[in-house]
């Protein structure tokens, strides 16, 4: 496939070193190096095109354009090997620049003005102790009254979507029979995850109480998993006072057009007069893993299906680390300006309460506030302990939808929930995880082996007294 590119032969000397359509032979003028050069480009973005075509799956890759052009230039360093040109001295060149990518960084950013295959992220915040600068990531389109009408209406209609009280078995169901954002990515990923996504919805459903729909058994208080879920309303109070906005929760969403996809947002921006009105939010509270601004692959796709499920078009990704502070005296001592108290409380059940401070109170107000509310406590909480804790680092980012990206991957998902429905009948046995064969288990199996042996050689030998 070739393109017909009204190219800008001047644009080339703009690039970094020397001029790439200067020719050492003299027998050839600049209309024939255009023409040379311009043969080499149409085939880089051939080879592009073809492979992101081929390849839709990597636009949820954060380092796309690296893959990409690792990649082509494999492929055209292969191909011009066979490519003869009337005069190889003026070949030699230019394979002098694809050698240093320079050519094929060229073709790539070319591509990209022509068809925007850049993955979306589009704007970084990230605030740690040594950064601290606040500003308001924004996306450059108008707050005019249509905009805004035309987003609380869609909002509000988000909100109408009908979905099962939350907690209940048939909440419980809804979820059962959808792919949701949350482990979508799975799809996508190795036999080894999907057979983990396709057994994990084969699972039969557990009834639970109606009359104590809430009763779990236990809570890890320490995992990972607790972390996030106890720090999200905190790094939602934050977002919100950082940038002046309000978020609200809309449960889990079904998509309108593919029922067997949903999702289920930490948040949307609601507040009309906010530049981040009709904005969604994601939200990652982590424990041990260095944030560096960049999503994780199976975030950026379940941030992809939580737009394409709400139709809308922007979605921030918080990252936020929240450290606890050993002692109230810690806590005292440090002058860091974001931290704060919540308090840890208990109704009998495993699951723990927490009830945050309001952000910005001063140390009288912090020590006011958490006298008055372990001591007006509900008469079915205990008041556990109290919790210091500070914010370590901050990072949001901006994602943009990417409908190429669902365009090329909803085969696949609606694939995997083919399968899964089939094999909700048929039996999904053969993908779950193979015991480990231990030393005990090998050794078993030999003395069974034995046994079998033994016991046929004595038949035999019993068949043959018989004979006699």
């Amino acid at each position: 496939m070739y393109y017909n590119l009204n190219f800008d032969y001047e644009d080339l000397e703009e690039m970094d070193g020397s001029s790439l359509i200067k020719s050492n032979n003299e027998n050839y003028d600049d209309d024939y190096n255009e023409n040379v050069l311009n043969d080499i480009i149409e085939v880089i973005l051939s080879l592009i095109y073809d492979y992101v075509k081929e390849n839709p799956s990597l636009l949820s890759c954060y380092d796309i354009d690296e893959i990409i052009i690792d990649e082509i230039y494999e492929m055209v360093d292969i191909i011009l090997e066979d490519i003869k040109y009337d005069n190889y001295v003026l070949f030699l060149d230019y394979e002098k620049y694809i050698e240093e990518h320079e050519l094929i960084d060229f073709s790539f950013d070319l591509y990209n003005s022509m068809f925007s295959v850049k993955h979306s992220h589009i704007d970084n915040e990230l605030e740690s102790e040594s950064n601290k600068n606040n500003f308001v990531i924004e996306v450059d389109f108008k707050m005019d009254s249509n905009f805004v009408n035309k987003m609380e209406a869609h909002i509000d209609y988000l909100r109408s979507k009908p979905q099962p009280e939350q907690r209940t078995n048939n909440w419980y169901k809804f979820r059962h029979n959808l792919l949701t954002a949350s482990n979508a990515h799975k799809a996508f990923g190795t036999q080894s995850a999907q057979n983990s996504l396709i057994c994990e919805k084969c699972q039969p459903l557990k009834q639970i109480d109606p009359e104590n729909p809430e009763i779990v058994k236990s809570v890890n208080i320490n995992s990972p998993l607790h972390h996030g879920q106890k720090y999200e309303p905190l790094s939602v109070m934050l977002y919100e006072a950082k940038y002046n906005t309000t978020v609200e929760d809309f449960g889990c969403i079904q998509h309108d057009n593919y029922n067997f996809i949903g999702a289920s947002p930490d948040g949307i921006n609601i507040k009309q007069n906010s530049p981040l009105f009709g904005r969604m939010l994601e939200i990652k509270n982590v424990v041990s893993r260095v944030i560096n601004g960049i999503p994780k692959k199976e975030y950026w796709i379940q941030m992809q299906l939580q737009m394409e499920v709400c139709d809308l078009d922007y979605c921030d990704f918080l990252e936020t680390k929240f450290v606890e502070y050993e002692s109230e005296n810690d806590y005292k001592l440090d002058n860091i300006n974001t931290k704060g108290v919540i308090l840890y409380f208990s109704n009998g059940t495993p699951v723990p309460h927490y009830l945050y401070q309001p952000l910005g109170l001063n140390e009288e107000e912090s020590e006011k506030w958490i006298e008055e509310h372990i001591e007006n406590v509900e008469e079915n909480m205990t008041w556990i302990k109290t919790i210091y804790w500070k914010l370590d680092t901050y990072s949001c980012i901006l994602v943009e939808r990417n409908r190429s990206w669902f365009d090329n991957n909803i085969v696949q998902l609606g694939n995997i929930w083919n399968i899964i429905l089939n094999e909700r009948v048929e039996g999904h046995a053969h993908r779950l995880p193979q015991k480990k064969a231990t030393k005990k288990d090998a050794e078993l199996e030999i003395e069974l082996e034995i046994q079998k042996e033994t016991q046929k050689q004595t038949s035999i030998e019993g068949f043959c007294l018989l004979k006699k």
